[in-house]
């Protein structure tokens, strides 16, 4: 079973200084997919990390594939790659609630890590 190891504990996200000034104040997401990681900001400011994801994606180019399930919108790729699936935080804390439903503030930091 595989499951302790693969859960990562909260931690704190913070500026990255290579990012643009002009995103301080501004939702930034980052994916990270192949281990590239992949992030873009200051884009119209989205309610869900769900809207968010969609947006950025279609900024930046990445396919995403997304079903649904009984619980909810569930993200099987971005770019085709699947792994063991996907997890996100935000803030750099994970959500107890699915990407549909986890608000974000106007300055939310969203990342996007495979599981």
């Amino acid at each position: 079973m595989k499951l302790a190891e693969q859960t990562s504990a909260d931690r704190n996200v913070e500026w990255d200084s290579s990012w643009p000034n002009e995103w301080k104040g501004t939702q930034v997401i980052v994916f990270e997919i192949n281990g590239t990681e992949h992030v873009i900001g200051g884009l119209e400011p989205q309610d869900s990390v769900y809207e968010l994801t969609l947006l950025a994606c279609e900024h930046l180019g990445i396919s995403t594939e997304i079903e649904q399930q009984y619980l909810g919108a569930y993200l099987v790729s971005f770019n085709e790659t699947v792994g063991d699936g996907w997890e996100f935080t935000i803030d750099g804390r994970r959500s107890p609630v699915g990407m549909v439903d986890a608000q974000l503030n106007e300055d939310s930091i969203v990342e996007w890590r495979p599981a």
